[in-house]
Order: structure tokens, then sequence, then C-alpha cells
């Protein structure tokens, strides 16, 4: 899996969709507070400095916006490198294409290849 790390223990790389909302980053923080706990448990061989805890916990946390990339794009450069997607409640309607972007393909193509979506 994309999060697996030995050294550090696994923890999931999580791929967030911000639909222009300000809840998206509520969600990047929680998120990042989760992998800033768990990295600040994991040192390899000795105890983590909080630069490094901190870099690691950043780095699983990828968010784009709806309208940032192409599906194509998103499909073959950033699902596969990702364990899990959270999609940002955002404005608007998921019947309207403006309002969702790549999260209507994004949906679609999860429930084939069994990434997580929330």
């Amino acid at each position: 899996m994309p999060g697996t790390n030995e050294a550090w223990g696994w923890h999931p790389r999580t791929l967030v969709v911000d639909n222009y909302d300000s809840y998206t980053y509520n969600l990047v923080a929680l998120l990042t507070d989760a992998a800033r706990a768990h990295y600040s448990s994991f040192g390899g061989s000795g105890e983590a400095s909080i630069e490094e805890t901190e870099r690691r916990a950043q780095e699983h946390i990828i968010v784009i916006r709806n309208d940032e990339y192409s599906w194509e794009t998103v499909r073959d450069s950033i699902l596969p490198h990702v364990d899990n997607v959270v999609i940002s409640p955002g404005p608007g309607t998921p019947a309207r294409r403006e309002d969702v972007g790549v999260g209507r393909d994004i949906i679609a193509h999860t429930q084939r290849d069994g990434h997580p979506v929330l």
C-alpha cells in the first residue's frame, strides 16, 4: 500500500478534494493531527524530532481543489499513490459538474478500485 513505511509504522496517505468550502481545512487539521499523533509514537530507533514528526504527518495529507487537475491526471498520477479519499461537502449540488469537479469521477472510480471514500 502507498502509506507503508517499515521504520515508522504504517499510516495511510489521504487525498482530500477541496470543493471550495471552509470545512475542508477543518478536515485537513483533523487528519494531520491523527498522522502527527501516529508519528510522534514512532521514532524508528529513537524519539522523533518535532520537525520530523510534522514533516511525516504532512506527507500523508494531499489536498487538491476539485478543478485543479484533470480527471486523467488525478486517476493516473494521484490516486495510485493514496490509500483513501476525503471529499469535502462544498456548496452547490452534485448534479452540477462545476460544483464537484473531479469528485464525481473519483467516486465512480473508487467504487471499482476499492479506495475508501468519505
